[in-house]
Formats: structure tokens, sequence, C-alpha cells
């Protein structure tokens, strides 16, 4: 058996105001201050900043809320996510430049265009078995794309989801990510 407290421990009495976050990182977004590739290398900048000072504090969380040794915390979360997030930010001015695409014949003399878009408020409702990567990728991904993100880490796995709710503000636009803790109830009003 484990010494965990039991899951219905874990869930929140308070139910924050969903509604009124979500709206408050809509506004951000319809601002436009998610469009500039600047911004979303600042951001992608501050996730790896968290990922590399907060380390041994999300070792630990993993240690409690699934019995992870250091180094598989480090290998399967925290030292993966931020490869990742390192390739998302290197690829992102060429990820983000609209470029000329060929037009089949019936369609020329005409030009054709992809232009990469932000489309709105991303929700990123996180597993509990990799809490750091499966919250964490979503919203690098989300970020890269120019979107707003309302984040809620699982409430199986309580000490990462804190640690997230804690330190994330600190490194990112805590106006256009936000992280969100709760249970079933507030996942189920956030969608």
């Amino acid at each position: 058996m484990t010494d965990r407290p039991a899951l219905h421990d874990n869930l929140s009495v308070d139910t924050p105001d969903v509604v009124g976050i979500v709206s408050g990182v809509r506004a951000v977004f319809d601002s436009g201050r998610t469009r500039p590739v600047a911004w979303r290398h600042a951001q992608l900048d501050g996730l790896l900043r968290l990922l590399k000072e907060e380390a041994p504090r999300f070792e630990a969380a993993l240690a409690a809320d699934l019995g992870r040794s250091p180094l598989e915390a480090f290998a399967a979360d925290i030292g993966a996510t931020a490869t990742e997030i390192a390739h998302i930010r290197k690829h992102l001015g060429t990820w983000a430049t609209p470029r000329k695409v060929r037009l089949p014949l019936n369609a020329r003399p005409g030009s054709g265009h992809i232009v990469p878009e932000p489309l709105g408020v991303t929700l990123v409702v996180a597993p509990w078995n990799y809490p750091v990567q499966l919250v964490l990728l979503p919203i690098a991904a989300a970020i890269s794309a120019g979107n707003a993100v309302v984040a809620k880490p699982s409430e199986i796995a309580p000490a990462t989801s804190a640690l997230l709710a804690e330190t994330l503000p600190r490194y990112v636009d805590d106006e256009a990510i936000v992280v969100v803790e709760g249970d079933v109830t507030v996942a189920t009003e956030l969608l």
C-alpha cells in the first residue's frame, strides 16, 4: 500500500470563478498580446527557465505524487519536456512564417499562401501519469501557435498541480497563461 492520501482528500472545496478566468484570458487573446513571435519566444523561454530552476521541486512533487525517483522524474518528465520545448522554440520562427504554396492548374493564375493564425484560448486538461510533461508540452504548443491558455493539472497528482499553480505565473505571462486547480467539477465547468 501507499502512504499517499485518498483521492477524495485532494478534491477542491473552493471552486474557482471559471467563467471569470476564461473571460480574462480571452480578453488578453483578443487584445492581440499573444500574436507577436517575440512574445511567444519569451513565454517558451519562461517555460524552459521554470523547468531548470524548479527541477528539484518538481522531482520532489513527482516523488510525492507518483513515487518517482529523481532520475525517473527528470528523464520522463522534466528533461524530456525541456528538450521538446527547446525544439519548439528553435523552429517557431519558421513555423509562424507565412509561406507560398503551389496551386493546381485550375486555380491559376492565382497564388496560394498558408498563413499560420492563432485561434483563441486553448484548454489543457492534463492526466495524472506524466503531470509535468502532459501539461507543459500542450501549453508550449498553444503558446507557439499564438494562443492563450487555461491549464488544469490533474487533481490525482496534487503536489505537482500545486507546484505548477504556484510557480508557472512567475515565469510566463500570468494573464495569458493561467493554471486552474480543482477536481472533476472544475474540469467539467471548464469544458
